[in-house]
């Protein structure tokens, strides 16, 4: 049977349109969308698709959108190099009796961070339908659409005929085609609740924060431009969508995946315009629920689901606005647990591990934000705990040994005290630093932190995969970490640990590791609360730092990101019905529109930015007290924190089924009933 060929447009005749560039970090190459149409006769009423897409494609059938991929394939921030694969891309299409037409425009270049490109665009695809199977290859028609400026900039007076003029050529290439585990995204669309003009603009108003791509109808006399932003936040631009319309009728497809509420549309002639929005969103079977007497908690809880629900595409987004590679996996670890706890969806996070590691094994351990390499392997162990998945452990075990290798590189005794850099700890300005790239006396302790839990949570691994004497190995580190961060960082005065230590003569600053010219001692609530989180320090001493962090307003604070780990640190140190519901309050000044703001302040930022909404996995694990205790749910606790809440109640999905909680006081009483729903 006939394969698939990569193809693309012909170097003959356009020469231009050959080169794209494998990520946004490189310098700029020529933007082109390229346009591909085959045509077939059938009688059958739908086909299945297999397709990959360098840089980006989107598959229309008939005059109709029906997807846009492809999956993501990992990556780092700052990585300039292709990463020498890709994903395939498996749908089914709906098609007539009679003449059907395909057309796949196919980005050339990186449009977001999370882009990659091998540096040449193609274009591979096979459509299978009763006994018939299509390939790319010199029957498909292709040539540029030159409508397209760029992703946001359209002139339909440029617009070519919709059926190419010459035959696609055969593109030499090797890359690794991947499969992927996990299910296409569906669309639902998103309506405004209400319509008005203001300084002699239409805005659309959709009441909360959405993501989407923006489809603009426009009839004109021709030659009008029109401007549309989508903002956030009112009066914020982000990416501006602009419009040169041709007589008639004008269509316009945004190609950039946008988050907004308010969408702004200004003309420089009159034109009516109609605009609707299709958001991609990634289908979960088995959701559980969750609600309170508290209207602020279940505000928080709803923020938090929406900025998940649009974080979550085919790979886990820091936000829509950012779009950032795989490398920020503080972001990705907090949206997986909440999606563990309340959507019972593993698969996304999954595939994402396993992209990490593959990244990983190429870089030989390296990642742009160190600490964060160190959270994946948190993120790994939390996996496991919930899905009982231990071939998952075996396949990224090695690149888990790999990241070992390289951290133990800058290490003496165990303890990281050559790190190239602290980052990232968090989103806070201190002084002339800040905490995303801090000196020594900001983020060794945090950076040794993470270090402990990590080795913790490889020894776990190694145990579970039945590897005693490299579990032993790896805890007497651990342990060796432990020791010394009690004994470089306690200040027994305080009853707190420093931040750091001082800079040494022989360390050698840089831009993402400055050095401390003021050689002062910092006490930060970061590095305290990993302390007790991680176990460093435990019982009455956990209990007394864990007091400070809330109450000692002179610690630098932290920003929501660090609050994932803020509440552990409480359990741990038996505060969680004393403080978890006062300082889970806290993050109602985040939300924003339905969404969630990145930070409580320090920075201009967006405003559906997912790291913050940690109270949707707090709602299940701790309120209600809904947790794993054994690999996949086999067993769990039920230990309910119901605080100053009246009642809460939600159901909690497990691979096996659901748990349905509800936490209620009877006469000054706490009580929880459950119930298990096993399928």
């Amino acid at each position: 049977m006939k394969q698939a060929n990569w193809i693309w447009l012909d170097s003959k005749i356009y020469p231009d349109c050959q080169k794209g560039r494998p990520t946004t970090f490189c310098p700029p190459a020529p933007y082109v969308v390229a346009r591909f149409v085959k045509k077939f006769t059938t009688i059958e009423k739908s086909a299945f698709v297999k397709i990959e897409a360098d840089v980006k494609y989107f598959f229309y059938v008939n005059g109709k959108i029906v997807s846009r991929g492809p999956c993501a394939v990992g990556g780092d921030y700052g990585n300039v190099t292709p990463l020498g694969w890709c994903f395939s891309d498996k749908f089914e299409i709906p098609l007539i009796n009679g003449e059907n037409t395909v057309t796949v425009l196919v980005m050339s270049v990186p449009e977001v961070q999370a882009d990659y490109s091998s540096g040449y665009p193609g274009l591979r695809c096979e459509i299978t339908f009763g006994n018939e199977r299509i390939v790319t290859d010199e029957s498909w028609l292709a040539s540029p659409a030159p409508e397209y400026f760029n992703y946001s900039r359209y002139d339909a007076n440029r617009e070519l005929s919709t059926i190419p003029d010459h035959k696609a050529v055969i593109s030499d290439r090797e890359i690794k085609i991947l499969e992927k585990n996990i299910p296409e995204l569906k669309y639902e669309p998103a309506y405004p609740v209400k319509e008005y003009e203001e300084d002699g603009r239409k805005v659309l108003d959709y009441g909360k924060i959405v993501a989407g791509y923006v489809t603009f109808d426009i009839q004109s006399e021709g030659g009008v431009t029109v401007v549309a932003e989508e903002n956030e936040v009112e009066k914020r631009v982000t990416f501006p969508d602009t419009i040169i319309t041709k007589k008639g009728l004008t269509h316009y497809e945004s190609l950039l995946y946008k988050s907004f509420r308010f969408v702004y549309i200004k003309s420089d002639k009159p034109c009516d315009v109609k605009v609707s929005v299709s958001c991609p969103y990634f289908p979960c079977e088995n959701e559980g629920s969750f609600t309170c007497s508290d209207a602020v908690i279940n505000k928080i809880f709803d923020c938090s689901s929406n900025a998940l629900k649009m974080c979550r595409q085919t790979y886990h987004l820091d936000s829509p606005v950012h779009q950032e590679p795989l490398g920020c996996t503080g972001d990705y670890y907090i949206e997986s647990m909440m999606a563990y706890a309340v959507l019972g969806e593993y698969s996304l996070s999954e595939l994402d591990i396993i992209r990490t590691a593959m990244y990983l094994q190429k870089t030989n351990g390296y990642m742009f934000h160190t600490a964060y390499t160190l959270i994946w392997f948190k993120w790994i162990r939390e996996h496991y705990l919930y899905t009982g998945n231990k071939a998952l452990l075996k396949k990224v075990l090695p690149a888990m040994e790999t990241v070992t290798s390289r951290f133990l590189s800058f290490a003496v005794d165990g303890w990281l005290d050559n790190s190239p850099n602290y980052m990232f700890i968090d989103w806070v300005p201190v002084e002339n630093f800040n905490m995303h790239h801090p000196p020594r006396a900001l983020g060794e302790g945090s950076l040794n932190a993470f270090w402990y839990s990590a080795l913790n949570s490889l020894g776990e691994i190694y145990n579970i995969l039945s590897m005693p004497e490299k579990a032993t190995k790896v805890f007497t580190i651990a342990e060796s970490v432990k020791r010394q961060y009690k004994e470089k960082l306690f200040d027994n005065d305080r009853g707190i640990f420093k931040a750091g230590t001082l800079d040494k003569e022989t360390d050698q600053g840089s831009m993402w590791k400055p050095l401390d010219p003021s050689r002062k001692t910092y006490y930060c609530t970061q590095n305290n609360i990993l302390a007790v989180a991680f176990g460093i320090v435990e019982g009455d001493i956990a209990t007394e730092i864990m007091e400070k962090v809330v109450n000692d307003q002179t610690l630098i604070t932290c920003q929501p990101y660090f609050y994932h780990f803020y509440f552990i640190a409480l359990e741990k140190a038996n505060l969680l019905d004393k403080y978890m519901l006062p300082v889970a309050r806290k993050l109602e000044e985040i939300c924003v529109n339905g969404s969630l703001k990145e930070v409580f302040f320090g920075f201009d930022c967006d405003f559906s930015h997912a790291w913050g909404g940690t109270v949707m996995y707090e709602a299940i694990a701790r309120i209600l007290g809904v947790k794993p205790t054994s690999k996949g749910f086999e067993t769990y606790s039920v230990e309910s924190h119901l605080g100053d809440l009246d009642w809460a109640e939600g159901v909690v999905p497990t691979p096996w089924g659901k748990i349905k909680v509800k936490v209620y006081r009877e006469n000054g009483v706490v009580k929880t009933e459950t119930e298990e729903i096993r399928v």
